[in-house]
């Protein structure tokens, strides 16, 4: 009865408008100008007073609250007694909480109207049956950046219209075997990041729509039979930073519209070959393993072959290499014995590696070395170097000096990194007919010779980094139509010729972040129809000029967070139908045009760190409509 008596006497204060703090307390900010006003409830613990609320707004007003504490300590657990959301504000659509204690299993029992989700760098353990239970329009759910080790197995139970689903970086080591069944329509699954050691295949049986999966960074060490068999529109897979050693096609079932394989740093030394013939898979991506340890992205066109020819090598080279290893090792003990020399213009370190199935030699070369009388391979095994890695701290670089390719016929792979390598010179790979990769990093190079790479048509990787290029010649890769990947981050290029990337129909990344870009030529990307990823990141670019991405048909990932645009319009792209990420985080947007989903179908916009919009949004979400409401066109 005292307890009904109190209700009743808050009841009357709060109709009376008397000056009564309430549990927790919220500043409103005015998202628009316009007369279809959608306000925002910024809750805060340190937020002084009691509530403020806009002129001529009501509670029916909030679509959405951000929770965030500055830090853990003495931070709440959310409770639908002490932090009434949905109870207040009947169509509240969107709730963000950072560095919460953890929530109680009846928070959001009130939130019918809810859409989106988002707890993260909580202390949340377990997410009970309970939690969605009533959230039956839940469309985006983001779990990540928790400490969550337990999922109960009913936990998504009512939320079939689920479409996005985050439990990255947590400490999940399992998985009930049910926990997914009732997520028919999820498109994206994240797993990152985890304890996960064993899959089981039953959380995948009912995911039919699912399109990314990331597995990555767990302890997995095996891809079961069947795992992946009912996922029929699955495209992306990432099960990189594992303990994988061999992919075997069952795991793979009828997956008939899989795409991209991410295995990059595993241990992979064997696939079956079948999967090629099982699957429409277009590209296998690797970075470390035994059988493939460069980085290497394969096409399909030329998959068949490289991994035939690679998995066949890992039986047949293992007793040869084992041979060549002693002979060689042999041949250096003589060699000491006799202190025998062999003079050549460099000085060469030989690394040999432990890898028997790799069987190639590293050369060394360093100018500070002082070993005079160096140990040299005998003129027999020169044919057997495929890398050279050098350190130039003093000098330039010529091919008088340095004559790689005349020496190692059959190199494939230069680094060269050093302050002091500041010119290079434009003969310096001419002879280097199977040359694949190069890479400079950390050099005093501003300007690079137009015929550097010009007899090089088997080079696949040009990666130029953390340097002082300002540009490049306009016709430096014209004769490079098999490049894959050209990163030239972390340099001060202020613009490039408008047509130095024609003719590079195999190009599939492209990456010129952390430059001093300010203006982008639609002529940079016309020919560049296979491009997966496009990094623009960190630059000063204020515009996207009309079709300045309308040819790239293929692109996946789109990166152009922390530059200065102000406006998204719709006419920069073109229809991309596999656009999954458009990143925007950290600039100064204020309008997106209405119409930008009608082209970008099925892409997520990262809109964080914006004006207009603080927020990862898909198509009709309610979070981008302030966005939509200051659009201009562009004048013609």
């Amino acid at each position: 009865m005292l307890n009904l008596k109190l209700f009743t006497l808050f009841l009357l204060i709060s109709v009376l408008n008397l000056d009564i703090a309430s549990s927790y307390k919220c500043n409103f900010l005015e998202k628009t100008q316009s007369s279809d006003r959608i306000y925002t409830c910024v809750a805060a613990q340190d937020s002084p007073g009691k509530e403020h609320h806009l002129a001529h707004k009501t509670d029916n007003d909030v679509l959405r609250v951000d929770y965030e504490l500055t830090s853990t300590d003495n931070s709440p657990i959310m409770t639908d007694t002490d932090y009434p959301f949905c109870t207040k504000y009947p169509k509240l659509q969107k709730i963000l909480l950072k560095k919460v204690k953890s929530v109680d299993k009846n928070f959001l029992q009130h939130c019918s109207n809810l859409h989106s989700f988002t707890i993260s760098r909580s202390e949340t353990k377990l997410i009970p049956a309970l939690l969605f239970s009533k959230n039956t329009k839940l469309a985006t759910l983001d779990l990540s950046k928790n400490a969550i080790t337990t999922v109960n197995e009913n936990a998504f139970v009512n939320n079939k219209e689920l479409i996005y689903l985050s439990l990255d970086e947590n400490k999940l080591s399992t998985i009930q075997p049910n926990t997914f069944k009732a997520l028919t329509k999820v498109a994206h699954l994240g797993l990152r990041g985890n304890k996960i050691k064993i899959l089981n295949p039953a959380w995948f049986d009912t995911l039919t729509n699912l399109k990314y999966l990331d597995l990555g960074a767990n302890g997995i060490a095996d891809l079961p039979k069947n795992i992946f068999s009912r996922l029929g529109n699955l495209q992306k897979l990432y099960v990189d930073n594992n303990k994988l050693t061999t992919v075997h096609s069952d795991s793979f079932g009828t997956a008939n519209k899989l795409a991209e394989i991410h295995l990059d740093y595993n241990k992979i030394s064997s696939i079956d070959e079948k999967i090629v013939d099982n699957t429409p898979v277009q590209r296998f991506v690797f970075d470390g393993g035994v059988c493939i340890k460069q980085k290497k992205s394969i096409k399909r066109d030329t998959m068949k072959a490289e991994l035939k020819d690679c998995f066949a090598a890992y039986r047949a080279r293992a007793n040869k290499a084992k041979k060549m290893l002693n002979y060689f090792r042999l041949f250096i003990f003589l060699l000491g014995l006799i202190n025998s020399q062999v003079v050549y213009a460099f000085k060469c370190d030989f690394q040999v590696t432990n890898d028997l199935f790799r069987n190639y030699y590293t050369c060394l070369i360093s100018q500070e070395s002082n070993n005079i009388n160096e140990v040299h391979l005998p003129q027999s095994f020169d044919g057997d170097v495929s890398r050279i890695s050098i350190q130039i701290n003093f000098y330039d670089i010529t091919e008088s000096e340095y004559p790689f390719c005349q020496r190692f016929p059959k190199l494939k792979k230069v680094y060269m990194t050093g302050s002091g390598l500041a010119l290079i010179d434009g003969n310096l790979f001419q002879r280097c007919n199977d040359l694949m990769e190069v890479t400079i990093e950390a050099a005093s190079i501003q300007d690079i010779p137009e015929n550097l790479f010009s007899n090089n048509i088997g080079l696949t990787t040009v990666s130029i980094t953390k340097s002082k290029l300002k540009t490049l010649p306009e016709k430096i890769f014209e004769n490079n139509k098999n490049l894959y990947s050209i990163i030239l981050d972390e340099n001060e290029i202020v613009s490039l010729p408008p047509k130095i990337f024609k003719s590079l129909t195999s190009l599939d990344k492209l990456s010129l972040s952390n430059n001093k870009i300010k203006q982008l030529n639609p002529s940079w990307f016309e020919d560049l129809k296979r491009l997966d990823i496009l990094n623009l990141d960190h630059n000063e670019i204020s515009e996207l000029p009309k079709n300045v991405f309308k040819n790239l048909k293929k692109l996946d990932l789109l990166q152009i967070s922390s530059n200065k645009i102000t406006t998204i319009h719709s006419d920069s792209f073109g229809y991309i139908r596999e656009l999954t990420l458009a990143d925007f985080e950290n600039n100064t947007i204020n309008a997106v045009d209405g119409k930008i989903f009608d082209v970008l179908q099925s892409t997520l916009l990262n809109l964080r760190g914006n004006t207009c919009c603080q927020s990862l949004v898909w198509r009709g979400d309610d979070e981008i409509k302030d966005c939509y409401q200051n659009y201009q066109p562009r004048e013609e």
